[in-house]
């Protein structure tokens, strides 16, 4: 699955200018983007970018608002299933897979901020600890109801989550890693029956991935 193409160079500048910002902190991180890079991969001259920013760390708030508002579980809209924490599990991993692939503007560099970087975006941050905390909860369903492994509960949710942020990264780099198998074969790290798994994934099917904003929020990037 690959990404969508950029925004067009002859369409907006704002536009452009997130376009290319997005792509280069994911490329070189936050930190090694600078805003002379970006104004020179939109075609611009440095001073120019001002007049629609007011420095790299607004360009940074604009792309996380949008990534968290375009998203259930790191915005708290996560739909849990009732009595089935495995196919929540799938579903969450899945869905947020799907529209990390599918946004036009590349966000990937979220997953791999470094914690004093973090600190400027305490949007991103309480995301993230919304999303956490969903996990955690799936997770603790499937102990609960012997779907998921019992032993060492913190770990497992620590090695999770540190593979999944993993996932979105590099599934960009290899579009034939659909999010589907992803979403399976995160699965398996928790899961105490693997034979199940099959069924899981044929329940999954019967629910699109539920991605873009709430109804009564305008969306800004919709997936594509």
């Amino acid at each position: 699955m690959a990404r969508p193409r950029s925004v067009d160079v002859n369409g907006d500048t704002r536009e452009r200018i997130l376009s290319e910002a997005a792509r280069l902190f994911s490329e070189l991180g936050y930190q090694g983007a600078s805003t002379r890079a970006i104004t020179e991969a939109v075609g611009i001259k440095q001073p120019s970018l001002f007049h629609y920013f007011a420095g790299k760390e607004a360009i940074g708030q604009e792309l996380i608002d949008r990534r968290v508002t375009m998203s259930p579980l790191l915005s708290d809209r996560f739909d849990h299933t009732p009595d089935d924490p495995a196919l929540d599990l799938f579903r969450l991993i899945r869905d947020e897979t799907a529209l990390e692939l599918t946004m036009s503007l590349d966000t990937r560099w979220l997953f791999r901020l470094p914690p004093a970087t973090a600190e400027l975006f305490p949007r991103w941050e309480t995301a993230v600890e919304v999303a956490r905390a969903t996990t955690a909860a799936v997770i603790g369903r499937g102990i609960e109801s012997g779907d998921f492994t019992a032993e060492h509960p913190r770990a497992v949710l620590e090695i999770f989550d540190a593979v999944a942020n993993e996932s979105m990264f590099w599934s960009h780099d290899d579009h034939g890693v659909p999010p589907d198998t992803i979403a399976e074969v995160l699965l398996r790290l928790v899961i105490t029956d693997a034979s199940t798994i099959a069924a899981v994934v044929e329940r999954a099917k019967e629910s699109a991935p539920a991605l873009g904003a709430p109804s009564n929020v305008a969306p800004s990037d919709e997936p594509g």
